[in-house]
């Protein structure tokens, strides 16, 4: 068949838009979960039937996509909804999150380990010493009421539709002689589960090392969040500054960040063809174990996903991504976690890299050839920032109710600075917490966060760095990337050039 149209040269985008399209309709339409299985299995039945018809077949293989998306977010909501005990009952539970210290409780997320099945809670402690020192992977015994999320009568956001579709099962309220420090048994948990949780420790464990070096309180939390994906000590003055500079992507643990580390892990090897397979597994797995540790957020699952399958690709010397693959991500992302579809993360994450994509060659392209490398060099840095933002501003417009107007000079400074921070972060976790050497990295990692944060105050009080209010609808955004892709279409036509993405 003559492959001279979109739709044959991405057949996994196209999956991933009916995979996508199924999830949507099942969260708003309630259909049981059998229709949704056997609808999916009367669909694909007809493919296999439809063999004699391409065109047929493709259309039950996408119609079966749509009915096993709903399949997977009907399944992924009863498994959130659980009938909760009306009274207070005593339950164990393992500390999943790094505490956050608010005005007078401390919240984190607790993974309850000894009733039927695990349940993950979002929990208020009462504000105490004992509550302040708890860490990640600590057990906890606790006699308290399960409540099923709800939304607060002041608030206009939804926080019931948001914790459920982060997995929460329930929420909890603690107070300070309700609970106590104990050594829970986790067999009933998964071995993924158990993994993620002594990396999450792990995790704390190195934040403390951060710590023993003296840092200041806003440095720490931007040097927390640039290595270890750990937010919570951010201020929000710092979050605004990031933002307002159009650099928060930087605080948010992405395809940049694992790009770094998977590059570090590369340089490492020098030896022949023989053991490079066995070296790019154990890359992979050091890649995974990163994931877990930093929390496995939406982006950087995409990240590691991503990597996964391009070092698969670089052992077959095929050494590119495209939309398919792209997509492909995105596909078993949604198999294993639904909701994540979301997720403003997941959505950001995708749009952003699809948009590099597409557009990242016709926009280096505008700048003809030079031989000076470093402005070379500058230039497809901008480039780079420019495709992006093609598919991210107008979701950064919906979510934020602004779009920064300065990205692009900001990523001047953040991509450059995060290569140095991430890179000296491991030597000075490696050197350990003494020694000339790591108090030398200490100093240069805590110079290099606080110069960040000095230039982004500088670009973030510039004369229009940001263009505010802005309040779009859900039909207006789609209207938008209608017509991003009309104008993606219309420079694909003209220029004539062949887009080796699609493959």
């Amino acid at each position: 068949m003559k492959t001279d149209g979109w739709a044959q040269l991405i057949p996994l985008a196209r999956l991933a838009v009916f995979l996508m399209a199924g999830i949507v309709v099942a969260d708003c339409a309630y259909l049981p979960l059998p229709w949704w299985l056997s609808l999916s299995a009367c669909s694909l039945l007809c493919s296999f039937l439809a063999r004699k018809s391409a065109a047929v077949q493709s259309v039950c293989l996408l119609v079966t996509f749509f009915f096993l998306g709903g399949y997977l977010l009907q399944n992924d909501k009863d498994r959130v909804s659980v009938d909760l005990p009306q009274q207070e009952i005593p339950f164990e539970a393992v500390v999943m999150s790094e505490p956050v210290e608010k005005n007078k409780v401390v919240t984190c997320d607790l993974l309850i380990t000894n009733l039927a099945k695990p349940l993950k809670v979002k929990a208020s402690i009462w504000k105490d010493g004992n509550s302040l020192s708890l860490i990640p992977g600590e057990g906890i015994s606790v006699y308290a009421t399960l409540k099923a999320p709800s939304n607060a009568g002041f608030s206009t956001f939804d926080y019931r539709r948001y914790l459920l579709r982060h997995g929460f099962h329930a929420t909890v309220f603690v107070y300070s002689d309700s609970w106590r420090r104990k050594s829970v048994s986790l067999k009933q948990l998964s071995v993924v589960t158990r993994t993620q949780i002594s990396a999450l420790a792990f995790r704390h464990r190195l934040l403390e090392r951060y710590r023993e070096y003296g840092i200041g309180e806003q440095q720490f939390a931007v040097i927390a969040a640039m290595t270890l994906g750990d937010r919570s000590h951010l201020s929000q003055e710092t979050k605004d500054l990031f933002s307002q500079s159009g650099a928060s992507h930087i605080l948010a643990l992405s395809g940049l960040h694992l790009s770094i580390v998977y590059g570090l892990l590369s340089m490492l090897y020098r030896g022949g063809r023989r053991f490079r397979f066995l070296h790019e597994i154990l890359v992979l797995l050091a890649v995974w174990a990163y994931t877990m540790m930093v929390g496995m957020s939406s982006s950087v699952v995409r990240s590691a996903t991503m990597l996964s399958i391009y070092s698969l690709f670089s052992l077959q010397h095929r050494d590119k991504m495209s939309v398919n693959v792209l997509a492909f991500a995105a596909i078993v992302m949604l198999f294993v976690r639904p909701m994540d579809i979301y997720d403003v993360g997941f959505q950001l994450s995708f749009a952003s890299v699809l948009s590099i994509l597409l557009f990242y060659r016709y926009v280096n392209a505008l700048l003809p050839s030079i031989r000076l490398s470093l402005i070379r060099t500058l230039w497809q840095m901008a480039a780079l920032s420019i495709a992006a933002q093609i598919g991210t501003l107008p979701l950064v417009a919906y979510y934020f109710g602004f779009v920064p107007c300065y990205s692009v000079l900001s990523s001047f400074v953040v991509v450059p600075s995060a290569v140095v921070i991430i890179y000296t972060s491991i030597v000075m976790i490696l050197t350990g917490w003494g020694g000339v050497l790591a108090h030398l990295t200490a100093a240069i990692v805590t110079g290099m966060s606080g110069f960040v944060r000095l230039v982004l105050g500088c670009i973030s009080r510039f004369p229009g760095a940001t263009i505010s209010p802005i309040s779009l609808s859900v039909v207006q955004v789609l209207m938008i990337y209608v017509i991003i892709f009309a104008l993606y279409a219309m420079i694909r036509r003209f220029v004539m050039v062949n887009d080796e993405h699609f493959s």
